[in-house]
């Protein structure tokens, strides 16, 4: 922090005076310190306040810190097979159809390739994969579900796409029904996600 700078914040917050002895000077940090993280922010955490107060969301926060904690608190959290299985749910089409008995096929490839993830058999990562489903690199506090769905689309050439689509506006991830073995299926997606640099379709 440059001297101007911390002369400015020392002015702002009231506390800039000479030094006369040490104990001055640790009593200057303390004061400065709380008004940087706590004075200058007080109106606008007492309105937040007051706008959890309308439901009695606050005092359910002062009730149940520990749960709240999770919510409004961030905690890295470990991506895996099982966690990211959980935050996915599958739009299947109707059960006996032809197109049902094909994505159940995709879906064993699928589930074959987040084994490859957890192995580390794929240069692909779990956050990877999360990244071009939803343009997040971790989990948010509230989660982000992720739908699955299925190509049966023909492209505008007449042709199935050999590759996955994301729309990472909902959350939704489009898989490929081309692919007869799981190594083709694996090269595409890994092709794609790998690849990908941001949001929309790859």
């Amino acid at each position: 922090m440059s001297k101007h700078k911390l002369d400015t914040i020392l002015e702002l917050a009231g506390t800039l005076r000479p030094f006369k002895s040490v104990d001055d000077f640790k009593a200057v940090v303390e004061q400065t310190a709380y008004w940087y993280t706590l004075g200058r922010t007080y109106v606008a955490f007492e309105q937040f306040k007051q706008g959890l107060c309308v439901l009695g969301v606050f005092k359910a926060m002062e009730s149940n810190p520990d749960v709240f904690k999770e919510v409004f608190c961030y905690h890295p959290k470990n991506l895996s097979n099982q966690t990211f299985t959980q935050m996915t749910s599958i739009t299947f089409s109707e059960e006996g159809s032809n197109n049902r008995q094909l994505e159940n096929f995709v879906i064993s490839h699928w589930n074959d390739y987040l084994q490859d993830i957890e192995e580390g058999e794929t240069e692909v990562s779990f956050s990877d994969l999360l990244f071009f489903c939803t343009g997040c690199k971790e989990v948010p506090p509230l989660g982000c579900p992720v739908k699955i769905e299925f190509l049966h689309k023909p492209e505008r050439n007449g042709n199935h796409s050999n590759f996955p689509k994301a729309n990472t506006c909902g959350f939704a991830l489009a898989l490929p029904i081309t692919h007869k073995s799981f190594q083709s299926f694996k090269d595409s997606m890994t092709f794609v996600i790998a690849n990908s640099k941001g949001f929309g379709y790859a």
